[in-house]
């Protein structure tokens, strides 16, 4: 079976500018802040593969774009094709393909968000999808069983090509996996509307269901605070069992080596975690002791919950 080819005349600058700083990102330029001044560079860290469903099929996938690259690595704090920690992406919904739950860039799960409530509202049935980001593991697993002609295997971009693989693509299922479908002709009339554009149909073997977010929409933010403090008194340290964690609106991480090597590596800044504990003590106050590891693992739940997944909750 061959590759599908590229669709021709697609444009492969990056839509935009899409220097979005992720929620991990601005807590490690918080801590750096606090800690040292410090000279901004490029995180080198390297993140393993989620070890996800690797082997339940996939629909059809054709190799990424440079233009897919220029747009993650900016929007995805430069975690590379595949290995972009699931704590830097926003949860969408659960694949209709049994792959479990399914996660997209936060810009891309937010419009996608709205296209599904404009999908709900003119055809009364949900956008069901099968498959959103692809970690690095997944995507070898299908691209070796395609190559070596495996049954059941269809096409699959080479892994670190994928654009699953920078959170911004997704295989929809239900009507819009098929041409000339209800769901299928509205998808290629409003999903662009809102960022989504159906690539799928340009491929060498058309994929009716592939849908690539390009960035050009933009949701309703909350207007932020007008003055940054009240948005820094809104961070609260925690502590259990000598574990510290920083808690604000939609983010908590957990003050740990991993946390330091992130903060040395992107910021460059000296110091023990002993030394960056004290710095965000005296910023954000003595850390509240809470005695209970489930009530910890509560309130860490709810602070981390995104935007979107917020909003599901409350509509459910």
């Amino acid at each position: 079976m061959s590759r599908p080819s590229e669709p021709s005349g697609r444009d492969e600058s990056p839509p935009g500018d899409f220097g979005i700083a992720s929620r991990r990102s601005v807590l490690l330029m918080a801590a750096a802040a606090v800690l040292s001044a410090g000279v901004v560079g490029t995180s080198t860290r390297a993140f393993g593969a989620e070890p996800s469903n690797l082997t339940l099929p996939s629909l059809p996938e054709s190799t990424s774009t440079s233009s897919g690259e220029a747009f993650a690595l900016r929007a995805a704090a430069d975690y590379p094709n595949g290995k972009i920690p699931l704590s830097e992406l926003d949860f969408v919904g659960v694949s209709t393909l049994g792959l479990g739950n399914q996660y997209l860039l936060s810009s891309a799960a937010l419009a996608l968000a709205d296209l599904k409530e404009a999908f709900q509202d003119a055809l009364g049935t949900s956008l069901t999808l099968a498959e959103g980001y692809r970690d690095l593991a997944r995507q070898q697993y299908l691209y070796d069983g395609w190559t070596a002609h495996k049954p059941g295997f269809n096409e699959a971009a080479e892994p670190g090509t994928s654009i699953h693989g920078w959170g911004r693509a997704v295989d929809f299922s239900g009507g819009v996996a098929s041409y000339g479908t209800t769901q299928k002709n509205w998808m290629n009339a409003h999903g662009p509307a809102f960022g989504w554009q159906p690539r799928g149909d340009g491929f060498g073997q058309p994929e009716p269901w592939h849908f690539e977010y390009d960035g050009s929409y933009q949701p309703d933010q909350p207007t932020p605070p007008a003055d940054n403090a009240q948005e820094e008194a809104d961070m609260k340290l925690i502590t259990n069992s000598g574990r510290v964690w920083l808690l604000g609106e939609f983010t908590a991480v957990e003050i740990d080596a991993d946390f330091l090597a992130d903060l040395k590596a992107a910021h460059n800044v000296p110091g023990t975690l002993s030394d960056l504990r004290a710095a965000l003590a005296k910023q954000y106050g003595d850390p509240i002791a809470i005695q209970s590891g489930g009530n910890v693992s509560g309130l860490v739940a709810v602070a981390q919950m995104n935007r979107t997944g917020l909003i599901k909750s409350i509509k459910s």
